[in-house]
């Protein structure tokens, strides 16, 4: 493999593949990533930009753009270190420290009727956050560097690229990481590298600014009438990116096959200097990793559908946003149309639509208990608030989803779900209860085939409910039927 990667940044010539932040591309394919933590163009990107809010002094993310942000976290976050597994190595341009807040997905709620307040749940996160050193990653800025005991490894690139780098953040020192440069007072760490036992390694590199005045050309185009300008890279940019990447790859063959201490310039890579044997065999390399990329890529599309396919577990240790969304898809599996309902006066984690019924649902998952009563206060209050709306004429059904001891083996879980008070409740009340570990089982069977009758079968226990608890059909009943 010969491709490098560039991720979150541009780099200049050098025959570069640009990966965007909010891509899904794997990173399996490339011999060398270079990577910049920068979440900002993300967040500008998105259409509520403009009204992004504050909290505690700083920028607050809405409901959207945090889970957003959480995706792309999980996906580079997973893709960085299987790629470093792997035996690559990872360039981390790195670049300013951000922080700000998002939603957890998790809320709580306190008054009652239209004096009912939604607190959602914040907490601080940082761009990086995708770094595996993380917390260990402290604000900090300057341009007065030294290389650490002039390490041979980056000794070409410092000559190179020294110059032209500031630090942005300093990295708190530790067993795991070897330092590389450091400030020329107070010798604290900016540059680092964190190796890993595949022989693939992180190497955390001062900032650098790859987009500069002096590297982009403009030039004038008409297009409707109207005057624009195209920016590309100049030729001194092209050489600089070339050299630049020359550089990495270098360092890159000599963290995984150091000869005797000395770092092999890129010239020496040439077939003009290799013996036939060696040839021979580094033909032979690529065709193995030609028949490994198919393989990976085999291997990340089962990957793929192995992460579609396993929600329903969620129902047994979920709570929040992800039980809402289980709950959601295992109803629509059942035969009602299902979503999770908001507005400016108004929030309903499920609403549920079946032959002219309505329905309106609340989700609960508790770590170490029941659910309470409190649940169902607030369900109660839901139900008023929706029927207060223009297009309402009939009270919805309430039903509560409860997924109580969510963090114990459902097996060693305590039979009862829900609190007494709150099954009196439901008994007066007429409110359906729907303890998600039996929707599991529901819902992992419905995923997996096409049993209509089963499904209708579950979804007339649900509506024929009068104030208990759903008893499902067992599916061995429905099968000798």
């Amino acid at each position: 493999m010969n491709s490098v990667f560039s991720l979150g940044c541009e780099i200049p010539g050098g025959n570069v593949s640009y990966i965007a932040l909010d891509s899904e591309q794997s990173l399996l394919d490339a011999e060398i990533v270079v990577f910049e933590p920068n979440l900002d163009p993300i967040i500008r990107e998105t259409p509520s930009y403009a009204r992004l809010t504050t909290y505690q002094g700083k920028e607050s993310l809405n409901e959207d753009q945090s889970f957003k942000i959480k995706s792309i976290l999980e996906h580079w976050k997973r893709e960085l270190s299987d790629f470093v597994a792997a035996g690559g190595v990872a360039f981390i341009n790195l670049c300013e420290r951000r922080e700000l807040y998002i939603e957890t997905g998790e809320k709580y709620y306190s008054g009652t009727g239209g004096n009912r307040l939604t607190t959602r749940v914040r907490k601080l996160f940082s761009n990086y956050e995708l770094n595996p050193l993380e917390n260990r990653v402290i604000a900090a800025t300057g341009a007065s560097m030294k290389l650490n005991q002039n390490d041979s490894y980056f000794a070409e690139y410092w000559n190179l690229f020294g110059k032209e780098s500031a630090y942005k953040v300093y990295l708190e020192d530790g067993n795991s990481i070897v330092p590389i440069v450091r400030t020329t007072r107070g010798e604290r760490i900016v540059g680092a590298m964190f190796r890993h036992k595949s022989g693939g390694a992180f190497v955390l590199l001062p900032w650098i600014k790859f987009r500069r005045k002096e590297f982009v050309s403009k030039k004038k185009t008409h297009a409707d009438g109207r005057i624009e300008y195209i920016e590309y890279w100049s030729s001194r940019a092209k050489d600089w990116g070339k050299k630049y990447i020359e550089t990495l790859r270098s360092i890159s063959t000599s963290i995984k096959a150091p000869v005797q201490g000395i770092v092999a310039p890129e010239w020496a890579q040439d077939n003009a200097f290799k013996n036939q044997r060696e040839i021979d065999l580094k033909n032979q390399l690529n065709e193995i990793n030609h028949s490994v990329e198919e393989l990976l890529e085999k291997a990340q599309e089962i990957e793929g559908h192995i992460e579609s396919n396993c929600w329903p577990r969620c129902l047994l240790f979920g709570n929040g946003h992800a039980l809402e969304k289980a709950v959601i898809r295992s109803m629509e599996l059942l035969g009602f149309q299902a979503e999770h309902y908001q507005s400016p006066q108004s929030e309903f984690d499920v609403v549920l639509e079946y032959d002219g019924q309505r329905f309106i649902g609340e989700v609960e998952g508790r770590d170490n208990k029941l659910i309470d009563i409190t649940k169902m206060r607030q369900l109660a209050m839901n139900l008023k608030e929706d029927l207060r709306r223009d297009d309402v004429t009939v009270q919805a059904r309430g039903i509560l989803f409860g997924n109580a001891y969510r963090l114990i083996k459902p097996s060693d879980r305590p039979n009862e779900c829900f609190t007494r008070k709150c099954l009196n409740t439901a008994r007066v009340d007429k409110t359906i209860l729907i303890r998600t570990c039996d929707l599991f089982i529901v819902a992992n069977y419905l995923s997996c085939t096409e049993d209509s009758r089963f499904a209708a079968a579950c979804r007339d226990s649900i509506i024929r409910s009068n104030g208990s608890e759903v008893e499902f059909p067992s599916i061995e009943s429905q099968e000798r039927e």
